[in-house]
């Protein structure tokens, strides 16, 4: 049986394989990275449209939820006979709550898709 010396001609095909790998493998990296980096920003600038009146503001509260997909955080005794008319048309989620909350004499924070009300 005859040996067959390794040359430069035969290991000149691995390395670009290699790299190909590896380059494809750190594109779906980015990929994933970019795509789950756009969701997070997504919901705090969500954009909601809703014309309630008269309604409690818990049913509001929960409404804009839905459509934000944003939560809220609050003390339920403290909204649970608050009546509120809103009416919105494609606004984003912090220009309807600055609108509504701060008459009531309610503060609210914007965390990580959190609405935190007191």
């Amino acid at each position: 049986m005859k040996k067959v010396p390794i040359s430069a001609w035969t290991d000149h095909w691995f390395l670009p394989r290699k790299m190909l790998i590896f380059m494809k493998f750190l594109g779906v990296i980015l990929f994933s990275v970019c795509i789950s980096a756009h969701a997070n920003v997504y919901s705090q600038s969500a954009r909601v449209t809703l014309e309630m009146k008269n309604t409690l503001l818990n049913d509001v509260l929960e409404e804009l939820m839905k459509q934000s997909n944003v939560n809220f955080l609050y003390n339920y005794n403290l909204v649970k006979e608050i009546r509120v008319d809103v009416k919105a048309d494609n606004e984003e989620l912090t220009t309807v709550l600055a609108g509504l909350l701060p008459d009531l004499g309610l503060e609210y924070f914007l965390n990580e898709g959190v609405v935190v009300i007191r």
